[in-house]
């Protein structure tokens, strides 16, 4: 009678791969091969922790679902924290969902297969899923969305307040609308949803609000090249400017507007703000998790406060001038700053720069 041959436990790599992992960085680091701190190259490594762990937990044979899922979850965000891609990471991670497909399909085959081959398996469904996302990058258009035309008369408003909300996706805000428009532009819907939009004037005051509704099955409507919301804003009045994304990317170009307060909110994504030299507001800027990028214009005299808390600010010492949690501009100081924002972004990159 043949005996049972005992089933040999494969070993876990997340740790070692790990180790590995830190090992190169510092390796990099003490070479002089590395252009920025070592440190925050580590913090924006983070994500290998779902691609190792993916890797790990399918080669120790536990299945696939959740390994495929986790290499993709973890590629997608480190190739977003080093701007490998043209879009955000989220906007990118909503297409994603028939990953869940593959690997149920690769888990039925290779079920009980040898490390060896299993292996292979990885690396083929890496290089295949690494040319969906070349494709992907490179195609043009939106796909599957429907545009509708923004085109919102002033109809007297001397002032106007603008709420633009995004639930998902891209979002552009600049100056050059016509002279007799409050908002111009275009909007990309999915074909779940609606597009709501209301304005009224009184005593002058325009009130703007302009966002969606509907059940989103496939959250995102629009190429990775460009945003799914464009949105054109009157540069001869006032405005009280408040946007809100929830997953997503906001670039809120306010050269050539005329702003009295501004409010941004992108709660997981990028948010650029590229400021004018010649306005004067306050504002507030958040972006919970994420990748947050300020330019400031030169001759600008600006005032940042400061809420982070593990954030990686990438702030150059000799264009800002640090007192405690307040940044400021080259000639800036507490008396006469002109744009006064406050910062809160607790988790993610925080970019200053002086811009000409």
């Amino acid at each position: 009678m043949s005996e049972m041959k005992p089933v040999r436990e494969r070993r876990s790599i997340f740790w070692p791969l790990m180790l590995i992992a830190v090992g190169i960085v510092l390796l990099l680091n003490t070479l002089g091969a590395l252009s920025g701190d070592a440190w925050a190259v580590l913090v924006r490594l983070w994500p290998l922790i779902f691609l190792i762990g993916g890797i790990d937990h399918i080669l120790r044979g536990e299945g696939w679902v959740w390994g495929v899922f986790s290499i993709g979850l973890g590629t997608v965000f480190l190739l977003s924290n080093f701007g490998y891609l043209p879009g955000n990471a989220l906007n990118m991670l909503l297409r994603l969902w028939p990953l869940i497909l593959i690997a149920i399909g690769l888990d039925i085959i290779l079920r009980g297969s040898s490390r060896w081959v299993t292996l292979v398996a990885v690396l083929l469904t890496l290089g295949v899923v690494g040319g969906v996302f070349w494709l992907a990058a490179s195609s043009q258009g939106a796909i599957g969305g429907q545009a509708l035309p923004i085109a919102q008369p002033l109809q007297g408003a001397e002032r106007a307040i603008v709420r633009l909300s995004n639930p998902a996706g891209g979002l552009l805000v600049k100056s050059s609308a016509s002279p007799q428009m409050l908002a111009e532009g275009q909007v990309i819907l999915t074909r779940q949803q609606t597009l709501d939009d209301r304005y009224a004037v009184q005593d002058g005051l325009g009130s703007y609000s302009l966002g969606s509704s509907g059940v989103v099955y496939l959250p995102w409507a629009g190429s990775f090249q460009s945003p799914n919301w464009q949105i054109q804003l009157n540069g001869q009045i006032p405005i009280t400017l408040e946007t809100n994304t929830g997953a997503g990317d906001q670039v809120l170009d306010l050269r050539g507007l005329d702003l009295e307060r501004l409010n941004a909110s992108v709660a997981v994504g990028q948010l650029t703000v590229k400021l004018s030299a010649d306005d004067s507001f306050e504002g507030v800027i958040s972006n919970p998790i994420g990748n947050l990028t300020l330019e400031v214009p030169r001759g600008a005299l600006v005032e940042i406060q400061a809420d982070t808390a593990i954030t990686v600010r990438n702030i150059p010492p000799a264009d800002f001038r640090v007192e405690g949690n307040y940044l400021y501009s080259p000639g800036a100081n507490a008396q006469n700053a002109q744009i006064r924002l406050k910062v809160e972004q607790p988790i993610g990159v925080f970019n200053l720069r002086l811009v000409p």
